[in-house]
């Protein structure tokens, strides 16, 4: 299973969050983007997703891990 990681900041605050369920991190990504933090979520492959990207973070559990180089 992958784990994802919430990385927030706001008012000089930094918080990472981290979650195995690709919902339970876009749900708090979500709430906390809300509460007016900047959010993005990092995946195992360090893979970076803005809130307009949190929908490809639900499809992460279809999608294939990359070829390593």
């Amino acid at each position: 299973m992958t784990a994802f990681t919430v990385h927030s900041s706001k008012d000089g605050k930094t918080v990472q969050t981290v979650r195995l369920s690709p919902v339970t991190i876009v749900a708090k990504a979500i709430a906390l983007h809300s509460e007016g933090w900047q959010v993005y979520i990092t995946d195992a492959h360090g893979r970076r997703f803005d809130p307009a990207d949190f929908d490809q973070v639900l499809g992460e559990k279809s999608a294939p891990a990359p070829d390593p180089v």
